[in-house]
Order: C-alpha cells, then structure tokens, then sequence
C-alpha cells in the first residue's frame, strides 16, 4: 500500500478535493471493478476536512482474480471499501491529475495559488514549465534578439513570447507578450552546441573554405560577451559592415553577414536564416534602384554594387570590410569585383573543426578567378 501525504498552509483554505481523514467521513467508492474500469468521476468528496494531513491511500486490487489492476481506497471508522478503476496507467493519470489539482490550490511558499513546477516559492497562478533537455527552443530565423539579450519570437509553437534573460547562464524565461505571463523556462544548450553564421570566403585559394577551432575571442553572437569561437582559416576571410556608424567594421556579430546580422542598424538582429540572406537584404536597403533591380534578376554583386557599400555609412555605404588574419581589408583592394548570392542547402555538412557549411555559395570573383563562399556555422562558447 502506498500512502501520499499532504499538509496544507495554515493560511489557506482547505482544497476543493478532500480524501476524508475526518473519523465520521463518509467514503465515497471509485469505480465499480472490472466492469467499469473508467468509470471516474471528475470530481469526488470524501467526507469534510479535519486539522491534519491530506492522505491519498493506494492499494492493490483483488490479487490473482485481477492482476494487472489496481483500486483506489479510502478508510472510515466502520471499515474499510476497496474500489477498482482499471489498469496501472489509468490509475497513474488519476493520481498524477489529483496531485496536479492539489498543487495548484497550495502553490508555492510564496505563491499565490500558482504552481510553477521547479520553482514553487514564485507561483504566479499558471503552470510553468522547464526545458532542460539540451535542444534548441526556436530554429534560425524564427525570433529577433535584442540588444538587451532578449528574444522576440516570431514562428513556431513559441511566436508571440519573447525570452528573456534570468539571471542564470544560459537560463531565460517564455513570457507571454500579450499576458506578461512567464509560461516557460528555458535552459539554452551550452558549449559547442553554439553556432553562429558568417559569411566565410576562399581568399588563400586552395579551393575550399578552411576554419579553425574554437580560438578566437570575440562576441560572435552580438550579446555584448565575449565568446570563444571558432574562425576562418589562415589566410580565409570573413565579410563585415558597420552597422553603428561609428566607423569600426565587424565589432560583434551584429556587423557580420550572418544568423545575428543587424543590417537596419536598429540594435537588434534581423532574423535572416544565413548570411547570403543577409547580404542580399543588404544590396536592397542600401544601393540605388536600378542596381537593385540588377541584381534581381541576375542575383549578383558587381564591381560597382561592392565599392558603394564599401562607403562609410556617412557617405551612404556600410563599410563593407573583409576581415582576414586579424586585419580588415576592402574588398577592392584584394581584387574582388563579384559575389554570387545565390547558394544551395548542404545540412550540417560539418568540417575536420565541427563547423558546418550549411550553405554553400554559388562563388564569388577575385582577380579573375572564381572561388568558394559558404556561409559556415561556427561553433562557439
């Protein structure tokens, strides 16, 4: 037999469903047997409350005539009544939903009345759920994070909540945008299961896109920290901008061709699901029209399009800027005169380092030869 005992708050009303310790109770039997294995009602009064626990009694249901059932009994002062309401599982529901009902009427130390599973003493009347299984909440592309690390969610189950930083590394909280209600806390995996998006270029020639491992400090991810990360190989670059204006290309991520790219200068990333998105979104907002309708229809950068957006932003450009072994250099100046927009999905397609090469590029052209451009997901941490 198995016994579950509840104490109520001093402070608090007794529950709605009593389980009747009071001697003169009157119980009220679950189920008829066999016969009726789901015949529960949705709510029952086992006698009225007394000063003391809340008991919940389990125990067995006729031995060999039903082995695989269990009853559901309750004990008075005349004796005691046994009631079977079918198999394990169903009982284990039951008891699970009678538990959940009770929790929700005692909430947390400091509660209110809410339940908020994991972190009792800050129940707010709804359910809160955790997520600490390692995975993603979002795919790349279905929020919009802020310049104060929080998220705007836009797709998905989750649109309509932003993520909010609590404190805890790596922990945020699902608040409900309209409500304000925190539905969710959410626990972002950590370590190399980090990955951010830069538009990465063939510059040394060797017929592949190389990078590194985890070696480079810098915010990758436009959060204001500091990240270790990985980087384009030795003599490989990575395409920047400068999107505050103050003349300093690829500070962070936000000023890289990529998942966390903020090409509106507005303090948050824009969404794009990789960095020839990104670059593209880029050729719009900032060249006159009729390039813009050039590059529509053949879906790439000439010459031309690559020197106004090397402009600084002053001068109606974006600093356009490739940063390549701890320097930054104009693209012009390393003979670039054509980047391809156009790329095909390869999946994770990761390299000897773990980075992936989700996209790879349709090429770009440097002195007269064409080379690789992907946009390479590079772990971080």
């Amino acid at each position: 037999m198995t016994m579950i005992t509840i104490t109520p708050n001093s402070n608090q009303n007794p529950p709605p469903l009593l389980l009747g310790d009071k001697p003169q109770g009157q119980f009220t039997q679950l189920g008829e047997g066999q016969n009726h294995p789901t015949n529960v009602p949705s709510a029952v009064n086992f006698g009225e409350a007394n000063e003391g626990p809340l008991v919940i009694v389990l125990q067995g249901g006729k031995g060999q005539e039903q082995p695989n059932q269990l009853g559901l009994g309750g004990q008075n002062q005349g004796g005691q009544q046994q009631g079977n309401i079918g198999n394990k599982t169903e009982i284990k529901e039951l008891v699970n939903a009678l538990i959940g009902m009770l929790q929700k009427f005692f909430g947390g130390e400091n509660g209110n009345g809410g339940n908020k599973l994991g972190q009792g003493e800050n129940g707010n009347g709804g359910e809160v759920i955790q997520k600490n299984d390692g995975g993603w909440l979002v795919k790349h592309g279905e929020y919009k994070k802020s310049i104060d690390g929080s998220f705007s969610i836009n797709k998905g189950e989750w649109a309509g909540h932003t993520a909010k930083p609590n404190g805890q590394k790596g922990g945020f909280d699902i608040v409900n945008d309209k409500s304000g209600e925190t539905k969710m806390n959410y626990q972002a995996p950590g370590g190399k299961d980090k990955i951010a998006s830069p538009l990465t270029f063939d510059l040394n020639g060797n017929g592949k896109v190389d990078t590194t491992d985890n070696t480079k400090n810098y915010d990758i991810n436009g959060d204001g920290t500091i990240d270790n990360t990985a980087w384009a190989g030795k003599g490989d670059g990575v395409l920047a901008f400068d999107t505050d204006g103050n003349g300093i290309s690829g500070e962070n991520g936000r000023e890289l061709f990529g998942n966390n790219a903020d090409i509106n200068g507005d303090g948050n990333t824009d969404g794009h699901k990789n960095g020839f998105d990104a670059l593209r979104a880029a050729a719009l907002e900032k060249l006159p029209p009729e390039n813009v309708a050039r590059i529509a229809e053949t879906g790439k950068l000439n010459e031309e399009d690559l020197s106004i957006l090397e402009h600084p932003t002053s001068q109606g450009g974006m600093g356009l800027t490739m940063m390549v072994d701890g320097q930054q250099k104009k693209p012009s100046d390393l003979g670039m005169t054509e980047i391809n927009l156009d790329y095909e999905q390869a999946g994770r397609n990761a390299d000897e380092n773990g980075n992936e090469h989700r996209q790879i590029g349709a090429g770009f052209t440097i002195n007269g030869e064409s080379r690789a451009v992907n946009d390479v997901w590079f772990q971080y941490n």
